[in-house]
């Protein structure tokens, strides 16, 4: 397969470096360790009881991830895919 390379600085440049941390990414999320913590801020105290307010904290090999950081990786996602389409149209001009 072959590789594309361009001029350092240029857009070309700049959409290689964006698509190469999104693939960077999606292999980090389709291909790392998932860890899901569940807290409780106090303990149960019957039967029952839920043990009060639930907190779910991931990490993604080992690093914690929120749903925000989730939905920015999805926006990596779609501004990678942009600029692929925007490299194929700036070759076939």
């Amino acid at each position: 397969m072959a590789s594309l390379s361009a001029a350092e600085d240029s857009d070309t440049a700049r959409h290689l470096d964006l698509i190469d941390k999104a693939v960077k990414r999606r292999n980090t999320s389709a291909h790392g360790s998932l860890d899901v913590v569940v807290m409780l801020d106090k303990a149960p105290q019957y039967p029952g009881d839920s043990g009060g307010t639930r907190y779910d904290v991931a990490f993604l090999d080992g690093e914690q991830v929120t749903e925000a950081d989730l939905l920015a990786d999805l926006a990596l996602q779609q501004e990678a895919l942009r600029a692929a389409v925007q490299i194929w149209i700036d070759l076939h001009r």
